[in-house]
């Protein structure tokens, strides 16, 4: 199984959306795929399982009768919201898999299944996603309470399963902490990458070089089989961000993707609005990007 973890220190890079369409990609092309959402906020899981992560109102409702028949404190307010906020769908989910990676199959969704997809696309029954919940936002600090191989967690989870899978890719957020480790740690073998995503702003260019600083001083430490490379996103067709294309491409060479994937809104907006992968659902040039960046990915990774 070939590992690709998604990293960048800065938000709003297009992580999600990458580590979505990869994997459709890779589906598409008949390998057998693993997402390991390990972002609190869960945005890869609601896209992927088409959740509805919405309050509706009879909650909403319910939520006003708990608090009524309370002491009507702020700790009362605040105990009422946390479990309204944090009903998960899942009866395992990955944060329970860091806590005991014995539990990884249990945890392990097939989207066609979840989804009752039953159209042409067999590409949905070879997804499967390790999904994210509220709850990872505490696991973080149980990992370093329990001071036991804090960043060996996913890695030891995914060695259960490495005979299953073609290819495990894993989101993250954009917070450098135990869960980012963990991610690195997993690709721990010769031919793993990390993938950074890396919109083409100045803000975005630091959250770059912070990320490639952050992993090279790991390596230092944690000789992996990993290597990286940059995927560079939001490109505007425009003489400054073309001379920025030119001077990150020149900086990092091979490890800069031929491909990039230009600035278009609307289509990725509106599919991550309707719980659609781009992919699946657009004819957009954006999405044709997306092809390319997987086939790229494909031919230079899987032959």
């Amino acid at each position: 199984m070939k590992t690709i973890g998604i990293i960048n220190e800065k938000g709003g890079v297009s992580k999600t959306t990458t580590t979505i369409n990869l994997a459709y990609g890779f589906a598409q092309k008949g390998l057998n795929v693993l997402i390991c959402d390990l972002d609190p906020q869960g945005n890869t899981t609601n896209n992927v399982l088409r959740l509805n992560d919405q309050i509706d109102q009879k909650e909403l409702v319910k939520i006003n009768e708990d608090f009524n028949e309370s002491d009507k404190t702020v700790m009362d307010a605040t105990r009422i919201l946390n479990h309204y906020t944090s009903v998960t769908a899942f009866s395992k989910d990955i944060s329970d898999v860091l806590l005991d990676h014995k539990l990884v199959r249990d945890a392990i969704i097939n989207v066609a299944e979840y989804t009752n997809y039953d159209g042409d696309d067999e590409a949905f029954s070879r997804i499967n996603i390790l999904p994210s919940s509220l709850k990872l936002a505490e696991v973080d600090l149980k990992l370093k309470q329990s001071g036991h191989f804090v960043e060996q967690k996913l890695k030891l989870a995914l060695d259960h399963i490495r005979n299953e899978f073609d290819v495990c890719i894993i989101d993250n957020s954009p917070y450098t902490n135990s869960l980012t480790y963990n991610t690195m740690n997993a690709c721990c073998k010769e031919g793993d990458i990390i993938l950074i995503p890396t919109k083409i702003d100045n803000y975005s260019i630091v959250g770059l070089s912070k990320t490639v600083h952050m992993m090279m001083e790991w390596l230092q430490a944690m000789p992996l089989g990993f290597d990286f490379k940059i995927l560079l996103t939001m490109v505007n067709r425009n003489k400054t961000e073309k001379c920025m294309v030119e001077t990150i491409q020149n900086l990092f060479r091979e490890r800069c993707l031929k491909q990039t994937i230009r600035h278009q809104s609307k289509p990725v907006t509106e599919a991550n609005l309707n719980k659609e992968i781009l992919l699946a659902t657009s004819n957009s040039p954006v999405a044709e990007d997306y092809k390319n960046v997987v086939d790229e990915l494909y031919r230079e990774e899987f032959k």
